[in-house]
């Protein structure tokens, strides 16, 4: 069984629906990532939000953006407010909200995997070393027939020459911890492989890509899940493994008539530079 550690955004969910339920302004809601999640890093880096002056970095997200801990949270505020704009992994896309295109790309798993679509990144596993065995033999599994067939149901497999699982003796426990956006895939996949090898548990903790890194840096995870890059000094001490490759969808209210938005306009408009649908063109 895969054990999933809520965070404090469930928690507060029910407030946050009140207050926009209560909310009447035409002026455009930001739902945005927290700090250290993978998903807000490289949007921010694509869309130009994020500025770098004299080597210094600035995260110019508005401080009025309403800030969810995790991807279900983004779809649900997106959903029940007309005039919300979020962001979220492909892989995690329901019918509940409306997708745009960006500068008239839209993100499917053709343009993603051909780069057309900007907004795009790689899921990483993270971790040491392959000393745990079972480490070792789950990413071997991922990159099987098996996994690579999971993976490409929401999202793209790097795994170009795969071949059949074969399955091990092996039992024990593999703690996994990271981004809530790699947290999907690696459910399903602890899923699958723990029904072939029934004597191994597996543990995935939504902690964010950053916390993750961390974790697996420390030791106390086995498996870190980044959905961003990693910086150099992470690079020194750790293993980077490529599972997927994965778009960031632009999402909206299903109301909302907006279809196409313009990359410059995403950066205009989590910087409040815009704050009203108007000024896209939307009336």
């Amino acid at each position: 069984m895969i054990y999933l550690r809520k965070t404090k955004a469930l928690l507060i969910f029910s407030f946050i629906m009140l207050f926009l339920v209560g909310c009447s302004s035409d002026n455009i809601v930001l739902v945005s990532r927290e700090n250290g999640s993978g998903t807000r890093d490289t949007f921010i880096q694509k869309t130009g939000i994020l500025e770098e002056k004299e080597g210094y970095k600035k995260d110019r997200t508005s401080k009025n953006s309403i800030v969810q801990m995790q991807t279900e949270t983004v779809i649900q505020t997106v959903s029940g407010n007309k005039e919300s704009i979020g962001y979220i992994s492909t892989g995690s896309l329901d019918d509940s909200i409306k997708v745009l295109s960006v500068d008239g790309v839209y993100p499917d798993s053709e343009n993603i995997k051909n780069g057309d679509y900007k907004l795009a990144r790689k899921f990483n596993m993270v971790l040491k070393n392959y000393e745990n065995p079972l480490a070792k033999d789950f990413i071997d599994f991922i990159f099987s027939d098996e996994g690579s067939e999971i993976v490409s149901r929401n999202y793209i497999s790097l795994s170009e020459k795969s071949q059949k699982y074969e399955k091990k003796d092996l039992s024990g426990r593999l703690i996994l911890a990271g981004s809530t956006s790699v947290y999907p895939l690696a459910e399903v996949l602890g899923e699958e492989y723990q029904k072939i090898n029934p004597n191994v548990e597996i543990e995935i903790q939504q902690t964010g890509s950053s916390a993750g890194i961390t974790s697996a840096i420390d030791g106390t995870v086995d498996i870190g899940l980044s959905s961003r890059e990693l910086k150099e000094k992470e690079k020194e001490k750790l293993m980077i493994v490529p599972i997927a490759n994965d778009g960031i969808a632009v999402v909206v209210n299903k109301e909302q008539k907006i279809s196409d938005i313009k990359l410059e306009d995403l950066k205009k408009i989590f910087t409040e530079e815009i704050t009203r649908w108007e000024e896209v063109g939307i009336e």
